[in-house]
């Protein structure tokens, strides 16, 4: 691993470039990416669940470095047709994982670290065991309607959800809180 190559899939490439506020404000991502190091997964397994995520697009499954026959580690890139802003990219990018999950039952459980917009991405460097397929497809379209976009903007309307209740509860409290502790405990036993 210290002298694989590696990428970030930004274009944003100057000397802070590693760190993720600096990617998530000035970076333009080109790739989704994958890193799937637990449950022994076959590469039909890997790229059926990629299949049901983005559908007929050009993706590259490869086996990382340490993989063995009996220990298989993946690894995908999955190009884009349009780049997602570093602003998106970590929600966008967790649409992608949860996805992948949820069409694998389960079973393939993305690295989650890929979602942080400075993080690298390790290249193919062949190891003991190495397998790898290239699809020759268009690059992914991330449309409005498109499955990982839906799943996205679907969760970041429940966070903004969640995060007006809780501030509603907060200021809620601020306002109903004793200004003496004696009425604390009759304030619990009046509670619902």
């Amino acid at each position: 691993k210290e002298r694989a190559q590696w990428f970030i899939p930004s274009v944003y490439y100057e000397h802070d470039a590693r760190d993720h506020d600096v990617q998530r404000q000035r970076g333009t991502f080109h790739w989704l990416t994958l890193d799937v190091d637990g449950n022994n997964l076959s590469l039909a397994e890997v790229k059926d669940s990629l299949v049901k995520v983005v559908g007929a697009c050009c993706w590259l499954v490869y086996s990382s470095r340490s993989a063995t026959a009996d220990n298989r580690k993946w690894r995908a890139l999955v190009p884009l047709k349009e780049p997602v802003a570093g602003a998106d990219y970590h929600d966008t990018a967790t649409a992608f994982f949860d996805l992948l999950e949820q069409a694998s039952e389960g079973v393939l459980i993305p690295d989650r670290a890929l979602a942080r917009p400075g993080q690298l991405v390790y290249l193919p460097n062949k190891g003991t065991h190495y397998e790898h397929e290239i699809t020759k497809a268009p690059r992914l379209a991330l449309t409005a309607d498109h499955p990982i976009i839906l799943r996205r903007e679907d969760t970041r309307a429940k966070r903004a959800e969640a995060e007006a209740a809780a501030r509603a509860w907060k200021e809620r409290k601020a306002r109903t809180a004793p200004t003496d502790t004696s009425s604390i405990v009759a304030d619990f036993n009046s509670a619902e």
